[in-house]
């Protein structure tokens, strides 16, 4: 007997979770970079929002200039393969 719910369905409302968790933590503190990071990545790689993504990579960097995983994101680098998604 199946429960109905698919695997989609699932990781659909986690990554809603997740994204009204990140957002939440930068309502309340604007230069939480890691919430800005976390927020970058989901933004990025699942809902493919990339212009949204790239504003909170340069948030992390304006927040924390030495944030190598903010600098080496694909708006920044010239390594990945989604390089031309942010240019």
């Amino acid at each position: 007997m199946s429960s109905g719910i698919t695997i989609s369905e699932i990781l659909s409302e986690t990554l809603r979770i997740l994204l009204e968790r990140d957002e939440a933590a930068i309502r309340i503190d604007p230069n939480d970079a890691v919430a800005h990071n976390d927020l970058a990545f989901l933004l990025q790689i699942h809902s493919e929002d990339y212009p949204a993504a790239k504003d909170h990579y340069e948030a992390v960097i304006r927040i924390d200039p030495s944030n190598a995983v903010a600098q080496t994101s694909p708006p920044f680098s010239q390594t990945t393969t989604t390089t031309c998604m942010f240019l």
